[in-house]
């Protein structure tokens, strides 16, 4: 099935009720697409191409496992295998549906040292409500944070384990931890509590989505914010803002900051954290409110 069939039938509802593949180059390489009872329309269009760019500057600096807190529909893992077919991969994902058909895309790709974890990374171990903003099972914007998206409507929730980190590594067995990507709406300062020993020992470089906050009667995001920044410098770690081409295939710019301040510009919600000491030479960071 091509990508314009694929299209038709999504629009009709049919794909709800067939299971199938489609095709698609993702940065030269060919992936195949499952889409199954409605789910894997997202990937037929991979958004954040620019990430592929960074993998292949980063990834030779920090040799060890790529940690993915936030799997979602699998997105990162095909623009990881993109640039390296081999590293280790863990996942964590606490929506049962999103881990099915991730397992899928692994299956269908044959992609290899790859493990999928059905837990969320949080500063605690038990069971949390993970609200839906959307009617599609993979909702990208699912948070576990209650009230993060006060103005927007929940059509569902799902109830999650959410574990923190030390409980799982050691029966994991995770070795040296190169790379961690966090992407987790709204629930970032729970996972870097999770993995603040972690990179404080392993310092791994650390890809984070960071929502803006708006203004400064978002006390709530803005109170997170800033505990989140503590958190880092005390670390011993560099804020880098990553600045997108417009079309989000290419990386125009890194800015290292020293806070990430009060914005409402959705393009500026990716950084690279860079702990102290490592120098990447394939990446020029100029400063930014220094």
């Amino acid at each position: 099935m091509n990508f314009y069939i694929a299209k038709i039938l999504f629009r009709a509802g049919i794909l709800k009720r067939i299971k199938s593949s489609v095709p698609i180059k993702l940065n030269g390489e060919t992936m195949s697409i499952p889409l199954i009872n409605g789910m894997g329309y997202d990937n037929l269009h991979i958004s954040e191409i620019w990430m592929c760019e960074l993998l292949k500057k980063i990834l030779p600096y920090k040799p060890g496992v790529f940690i993915d807190v936030g799997v979602n529909v699998g997105q990162t893992l095909m623009k990881l295998r993109v640039v390296d077919s081999s590293k280790e991969y863990i996942g964590f994902e606490p929506n049962p549906r999103c881990v099915y058909y991730s397992e899928a895309v692994i299956k269908e790709n044959n992609f290899k040292n790859c493990k999928l974890i059905p837990v969320g990374l949080l500063d605690k171990d038990t069971v949390l409500e993970l609200n839906l903003y959307s009617f599609t099972d993979t909702d990208q914007e699912a948070s576990l944070i209650p009230g993060f998206r006060p103005d927007s409507r929940v059509y569902s929730k799902i109830y999650v384990p959410v574990f923190r980190f030390e409980t799982l590594s050691e029966q994991l067995n995770i070795g040296e931890i190169g790379v961690i990507k966090i992407d987790v709406e709204g629930a970032e300062l729970e996972v870097l509590q999770s993995l603040q020993n972690t990179i404080r020992e392993k310092r791994p470089i650390v890809l984070m989505e960071i929502l803006p906050c708006y203004n400064n009667e978002n006390t709530q995001r803005l109170n997170r914010q800033l505990q989140l920044e503590s958190i880092l410098k005390s670390s011993g770690y560099r804020i880098v803002r990553i600045i997108k081409s417009k079309d989000g295939n290419s990386v125009e710019s890194f800015h290292e900051l020293k806070s990430i301040g009060v914005h409402s510009n959705r393009d500026w919600c990716e950084y690279i954290l860079i702990p102290d000491g490592l120098v990447i030479d394939t990446i020029n960071i100029s400063a930014e409110n220094l």
